[in-house]
């Protein structure tokens, strides 16, 4: 015990050693007194990056989990507002076109025509119909055993006149029914993909006198129904009962494409099942969020089906990412300075106090 006593005293009545040949520098003598505290200020520093990127995990992760919710419901409900807006503007084509072939078919004028055999004057007042209108590419008149007696179009078709149709459905369901009818997407007899709408010409003991068709060509529906302009990153395709695609992108098809066995919302909708929103459905090799809905026109079923690219949802995403990291890298690296400034302080004052002590 009196050793160590007498080694505290013989250290303890040294002069401090930069004494002997000249002052040191504060780093000298950080470096030669205080490596402990150069190696704790390296720990530090390394703790305080193990903790920042723990901490980051964590949090992110918290802040991502409520922040993709709200993406999540903000991208539905843009979803939801522009499928909407599909289904009202084509509900009101389809159903547009349909009351307008009935109402045509039901005008007196044309009626009176039917009763006289009077082709030459349907012949006029159809032509002044379709050049008023322009709502079908053809506008034509099948008698009650389904053979064609009139047509007006934009395409040179008089050699069509007498051709038999009475097979198509546009006319057996309109004389079975007595009721207006659109049909699916179907070779015309132009040779075109057309859709047919048709409606009975009736006497006024409700005999069917003739059937009216007016058709529309898949190729003309960008011109006629317009849909997705307020929304780019969106898109929708307009399908009939059987899965045919007529409208996609705002564009038609140049070839039939029928989705059938391949769109899971498809299938939904033509088993009569609701078509809610559901989420990253494969469309095009691509992952989407995708909302349907059935409409009813006549006896006929169309569908609209709306896409939100899950690649929009996605950039969301990464924005997140990209500013959470940057407001944890601020305040890390603030942090982290102000620490080191701390402690640098602390140590130039035990140094400033040696130095004065030693004087």
């Amino acid at each position: 015990m009196q050793a160590i006593i007498g080694i505290k005293s013989l250290i303890a009545s040294q002069k401090p050693f930069w004494n002997n040949e000249r002052k040191m520098s504060f780093t000298d003598w950080l470096l030669h007194r205080h490596k402990s505290f150069i190696l704790s200020l390296l720990v530090v520093v390394f703790l305080s990056g193990v903790g920042f990127g723990l901490s980051y995990y964590l949090v992110s992760q918290q802040i991502k989990t409520y922040f993709l919710q709200i993406f999540e419901q903000k991208s539905l409900s843009q979803l939801q507002v522009y499928h909407e807006g599909e289904v009202k503007l084509t509900d009101e084509f389809l159903t547009g076109n349909l009351r307008f072939i009935n109402t045509l078919a039901r005008d007196e004028s044309i009626t009176r025509s039917f009763l006289t055999n009077d082709l030459t004057a349907v012949e006029k007042s159809l032509s002044q119909v379709k050049t008023m209108y322009r709502k079908f590419e053809s506008l034509f008149v099948l008698d009650k055993k389904g053979k064609m007696t009139t047509i007006v179009s934009d395409l040179d078709l008089r050699n069509l006149i007498g051709q038999d149709l009475s097979y198509r459905d546009y006319f057996k369901n309109p004389v079975a029914t007595k009721e207006p009818f659109v049909s699916a997407v179907l070779s015309g007899i132009s040779g075109r993909d057309v859709v047919i709408f048709s409606a009975p010409v009736l006497d006024t003991n409700s005999n069917v006198l003739s059937v009216l068709c007016g058709s529309v060509a898949v190729s003309k529906l960008p011109e006629k129904l317009t849909l997705g302009s307020e929304f780019v990153d969106l898109s929708s395709i307009l399908v009939d009962s059987s899965g045919n695609i007529l409208l996609e992108d705002q564009k038609s098809p140049k070839e039939r494409i029928n989705i059938k066995d391949k769109s899971t919302m498809f299938q939904t909708l033509a088993l009569g099942g609701k078509g809610d929103p559901l989420e990253n459905i494969n469309y095009k090799g691509k992952r989407v969020f995708v909302e349907g809905t059935t409409l009813q026109v006549g006896k006929q079923q169309f569908y609209i089906i709306s896409y939100y690219p899950k690649a929009e949802f996605d950039r969301q995403v990464k924005g997140l990412d990209k500013e959470i990291l940057r407001v944890y890298t601020f305040v890390f690296l603030i942090g982290t300075g102000l620490t080191l400034i701390a402690l640098i302080a602390i140590v130039w004052l035990m140094y400033k106090h040696e130095i004065k002590e030693s004087a």
